[in-house]
């Protein structure tokens, strides 16, 4: 069997496999407001968007908009995003190495190949842990740092706060409240409208109003509901749970697939590795012995040639010269 020509195959697909996964990961890390997109695609069909953007005393409770240009979500995106870049990187390197070592006949090559592929099986086991992972320091991180965010920057008074028309924009999605649920919240923001104050305790993004017979009418529904943070209206569940219930729903399985086949893939490569290195040391130990073999029996030709007397070319010439001088 021919395990070079199996090894060079699959390193080419380790090759493609590689550079796939690295421009995922610069998806991930620098094209968020796509994914985000995506997700919100279908928003403006949403009841509730109509009701937001009626804009009593043109006051928009819930400003969030269907498409974003680009967005800053978090460090912990960013940091995933180079996680998966790394992986990525670290494939299509001990691919081209493993290239270098066939082609070139370099057994270093090989073996930095195949302790590379040990350093990618364990990578691959943590990034699976945190994509698919509820409950891990990852994830907690990340829940820690968009509360923070939420407390810091989420506001209804002003409409071009990015976060919140993201925030809004996931709440109406995903029809949920907050990061982790609504007690998130203690916004206790007045608005004026129409003569009347209100003092909002949660989002109207948050408020599960769906049946209305116009959106003015849908407003002040989200009015009453926002007013207070007990309605039974309210959404309960995180953003956060609900967008990684979205994900892995979405992506969950194919990824699962994909990094056990990976590992596999890379076992099977390890082997492969192996093998390669094991037979052609066999091959040059067999070359080694074959050589000295062959010089043993030329050793044991010298030495067996008889050797010839060193009279006997004087002593026969004498004899000849006997027998002229007779004649």
């Amino acid at each position: 069997m021919n395990y070079s020509t199996i090894l060079l195959f699959s390193l080419a697909i380790s090759l493609i496999t590689g550079t796939l996964l690295f421009i995922l990961g610069c998806l991930v890390r620098f094209q968020q407001a796509l994914l985000l997109n995506n997700y919100i695609a279908d928003l403006e069909s949403n009841p509730i968007v109509e009701a937001c953007e009626s804009k009593l005393d043109n006051v928009n409770i819930c400003a969030t908009q269907t498409s974003f240009d680009s967005i800053y979500i978090g460090e912990w995106a960013n940091y995933l995003g180079s996680l998966v870049i790394l992986l990525g990187f670290l494939i299509m390197f001990y691919s081209t190495m493993g290239l270098f070592g066939l082609l070139r006949g370099s057994r270093i090559s090989l073996l930095l190949m195949f302790f590379l592929l040990l350093a990618a099986m364990v990578f691959e086991f943590f990034i699976f842990e945190v994509l698919l992972g509820d409950d891990n320091s990852f994830h907690e991180q990340a829940r820690e740092e968009l509360g923070e965010r939420l407390a810091s920057e989420y506001t209804l008074n002003d409409e071009s706060n990015e976060f919140t028309r993201i925030m809004n924009a996931v709440m109406l999605k995903g029809r949920c409240c907050g990061i982790e649920g609504p007690d998130d919240f203690a916004l206790n923001e007045t608005l004026h409208l129409h003569g009347h104050k209100h003092v909002l305790q949660i989002p109207p993004a948050c408020c599960d109003i769906q049946d209305f017979n116009s959106p003015l009418v849908g407003f002040f529904e989200l009015l009453r509901c926002s007013e207070d943070s007990l309605a039974a209206r309210i959404f309960r569940k995180g953003c956060y749970h609900v967008l990684h219930v979205h994900f892995y729903d979405s992506y969950g399985e194919a990824a699962y697939g994909n990094i056990i086949f990976v590992m596999l893939w890379e076992g099977i490569q390890e082997i492969l590795i192996f093998m390669i290195v094991l037979k052609r040391k066999e091959e040059k130990l067999k070359k080694s012995n074959k050589s000295s073999s062959g010089s043993g029996v030329q050793k044991i030709k010298e030495v067996a040639k008889p050797e010839k007397k060193p009279g006997s070319l004087s002593g026969s010439g004498t004899h000849e010269k006997a027998s002229t001088e007779i004649w």
